[in-house]
């Protein structure tokens, strides 16, 4: 058991089945289509088929996204009560990580033809090497119970959410046209400082594309001060 996570998982939450997430969603999309059948909906041709079926699947992305936030949400409070919300995030991004990068990973753990019981002697195994937090081993098991594994890298990404709002953290993306050098760097980051507070997250990158100047992105919000910016402005403004 992962504690809270294990009651933030009610009865009423759907079952996700024991195939991968597109599958999944695939299956749900013609149930659906079926009671539009039943409805007497008449689906008149293959655009309008091809148009409900996006709608489903829109609709069963955003049911994963809010079942992979309460399990973060679980987790969050689990992590305030041991004093570790940090070290909590940096394990599970890790885990997550494996997952979105290594496909057969991600897919003997969601495949219906792996029994439960040997994705568990699986994960006990790893445990026992002192490579799984005792943790993350009872969110795994409950994740392979409920057919749930598909939902780890969504889950990781949650949590980042919350714990960056919980830690008063801001994660800030910045893009230059060239290569900064360190004391460049140093008057950027004591400029976000006086922004956005001390605990900031900044990564850089170089974008060549800008042809001059910077763009800063955080919390929701983009400072585009590069060239490229400001010709696209100019040719607004000019109509063009």
């Amino acid at each position: 058991s992962i504690g809270g996570a294990g009651r933030a998982n009610s009865s009423k939450e759907s079952r996700g089945g024991g195939s991968s997430g597109v599958d999944r969603n695939l299956a749900e999309g013609v149930d659906k289509l079926g009671q539009c059948k039943k409805l007497q909906v008449k689906v008149k041709n293959c655009s309008e088929f091809l148009y409900l079926y996006l709608l489903f699947l829109r609709l069963s992305m955003a049911t994963e996204q809010q079942t992979a936030k309460r399990y973060a949400k679980a987790l969050i409070e689990m992590g305030k009560e041991r004093g570790a919300v940090a070290e909590m995030g940096e394990d599970l991004h890790l885990f997550g990580g494996l997952f979105r990068e290594k496909e057969p990973l991600y897919g003997w753990f969601n495949s219906p033809l792996v029994p439960v019981t040997e994705k568990k002697q699986s994960i006990r195994s790893i445990s026992k090497r002192g490579k799984l937090p005792r943790w993350m081993r009872g969110l795994m098991d409950l994740l392979v119970e409920k057919h749930r594994c598909f939902l780890i890298p969504e889950i990781s990404e949650q949590y980042r959410i919350l714990a960056d709002e919980n830690l008063g953290r801001v994660r800030v993306r910045v893009r230059t046209a060239w290569e900064m050098d360190r004391k460049t760097r140093r008057l950027l980051e004591e400029r976000l400082k006086a922004r956005w507070g001390e605990h900031i997250d900044v990564k850089t990158k170089v974008d060549e594309a800008l042809l001059g100047g910077i763009v800063v992105e955080a919390q929701g919000m983009v400072m585009d001060g590069s060239l490229k910016g400001a010709l696209r402005r100019m040719r607004a403004h000019l109509g063009g």
